[in-house]
């Protein structure tokens, strides 16, 4: 049993954790292959549900929505109204966006939640070893 000096998860987190959604877009979600393209958007819509389930700040980020890479899902977007997009012009390295930056420090926060799409170029993984490198978990 707890004590009562614990908080409810979902007061903690909503303290200490932000979710980061980097670069899931339609092209890219398409590009896919090593999941079944429905099983993955699936997923990703309820990566998205546990941050709402939660209350944690959602920070999304897409690269170049105009062109292959697609626009963010229009049913990601209805999930996290009051939350940050930022448009990237076309930095691959999500990391590499002043905004992007700024609005992760913005947050406060010193935990991260981190979820995208990861292509041969592997901005993804940039990303993660920036938070690594400025003292977030993840």
């Amino acid at each position: 049993m707890l004590s009562s000096q614990y908080k409810s998860p979902s007061l903690t987190l909503a303290y200490t954790v932000t979710s980061i959604m980097v670069d899931i877009q339609e092209g890219l979600i398409n590009m896919v292959k090593d999941w079944d393209t429905a099983l993955f958007k699936s997923n990703i819509m309820a990566h998205s549900a546990l941050a709402q389930v939660f209350n944690l700040p959602v920070i999304i980020s897409s690269s170049a929505s105009v062109g292959p890479n697609g626009i963010v899902p229009k049913e990601l977007v209805a999930m996290h109204p009051n939350d940050t997009i930022i448009d990237r012009s076309g930095e691959v390295n999500a990391g590499d966006s002043k905004d992007f930056r700024n609005a992760v420090q913005a947050s406060g926060k010193t935990q991260i939640i981190v979820a995208g799409i990861m292509t041969d170029i592997c901005k993804f993984c940039f990303f993660s070893r920036i938070l690594q490198t400025k003292k977030h978990d993840r």
